[in-house]
């Protein structure tokens, strides 16, 4: 049986952070558990969808349902609702040059691109109940 109350606290570990000028030579990374990954900001969810995202990662993780093996291309597939990984990557990553989303649960990767590019804390928010969140995240991957 999944902690959700757990699953939330770690949740919250997960940060965001807004770019101005994506360049290709700043990369993701992802292994078991710390990520860093990128999203186009006119394609980047609220913070709620970040957080859902996440959680379902590490749900999916714990449960042995997992389809990548690193926990930000996890994410990166719940966040794009599918169960392809280029497609996830393909619909959500950002162009050379256009502004983005830098997104982790590890402040040192963070330290990392803040010395390529200049982040500013990301704030979108939507209206909406992370559990409805995370539900509709779940359903859209055993649909497909």
């Amino acid at each position: 049986m999944l902690d959700y109350e757990a699953l939330l606290k770690k949740a919250g570990m997960v940060k965001a952070y807004e770019g101005e000028s994506y360049r290709r030579t700043i990369k993701p990374f992802s292994d078991s558990e710390r990520f860093l990954e990128f999203v186009s900001l006119r394609k980047a969810p609220g913070i709620e969808a970040i957080m859902a995202a996440y959680m379902n990662a590490l749900a999916s993780f714990e449960e042995g349902t997992n389809i990548a093996n690193g926990i930000g291309v996890e994410f990166m597939l719940f966040l794009a609702h599918t169960d392809q990984i280029s497609a996830a990557i393909k619909s959500l990553a950002p162009n050379e040059g256009e502004s983005f989303v830098a997104i982790s649960n590890d402040a040192k990767l963070v330290l990392r691109v803040s010395k390529i590019a200049k982040l500013k804390p990301y704030a979108k928010s939507v209206t909406g109940n992370i559990r409805d969140i995370l539900e509709r995240m779940s359903l859209s991957r055993l649909q497909k």
